[in-house]
Parts: C-alpha cells; sequence; structure tokens
C-alpha cells in the first residue's frame, strides 16, 4: 500500500503517466476495417440424376460429384482391379496350341 505521509495515492495501472491533468493519447479498440458477419452462402444442391449417371460410369465419378472422395476413390480403384483382372489375358483371347482340326469333306457315297 502507499503511506498516507506521502501525501500522493499508489500508483495505479490505468493512471496518466504525467498526473491527472496531462493529455492521454485515446486508442479505438475497435478496428478499422469492419468484420464482416454475413454467413457463407450455402452450396449448390447437387443433381441425383447426375450423380446415379456419373456412377454408372462403373468409375464412381458420381462419388466425387457430391465430394464423398473415401467412397469415390474405393470405387476407382476397385474399377482398376476389375479391369485388370478380366482383362488379365491376351488381348485376341484364349490360345490353343492344337493342331487344327482336318477339313470336314462333304459325304459323298
Amino acid at each position: 500500500m502507499s503511506d498516507p505521509s506521502a501525501g500522493h495515492p499508489a500508483a495505479s495501472p490505468w493512471a496518466r503517466p504525467a498526473g491527472p491533468e496531462a493529455q492521454a493519447e485515446w486508442v479505438d479498440p475497435t478496428p478499422t476495417d469492419p468484420i464482416l458477419r454475413i454467413p457463407p452462402t450455402p452450396p449448390q444442391p447437387k443433381s441425383t440424376a447426375a450423380a446415379v449417371l456419373l456412377n454408372l460410369t462403373g468409375s464412381g465419378a458420381g462419388y466425387f460429384y457430391l465430394n464423398r472422395r473415401g467412397q469415390a476413390w474405393t470405387a476407382a480403384v476397385l474399377a482398376v482391379v476389375l479391369v485388370a483382372v478380366a482383362g488379365g489375358g491376351p488381348a485376341g483371347g484364349p490360345v490353343d496350341d492344337r493342331a487344327p482340326a482336318p477339313p470336314v469333306r462333304a459325304y459323298t457315297a
């Protein structure tokens, strides 16, 4: 505390540094740029028909359209695996290494 015989009160953190008669510089506590409190606009609704048609491609493109990334990548990986498994053989189909059958002759009596 302060000593009453000193003649002045204890220093306050809010007191003016040069005494009570000094001019204080006023600082505006609000920012100069207003803070916009406008909520963001909601996203446009996605078309269900477009998502279904994109998913019918088999690549999972409809999930990308709906911003469902996990399902989209799962569907894309499964599509690649299915194509790799289905197309694993040679391009011309199965190879038959047996000798060709003799031509069939017409029956003559």
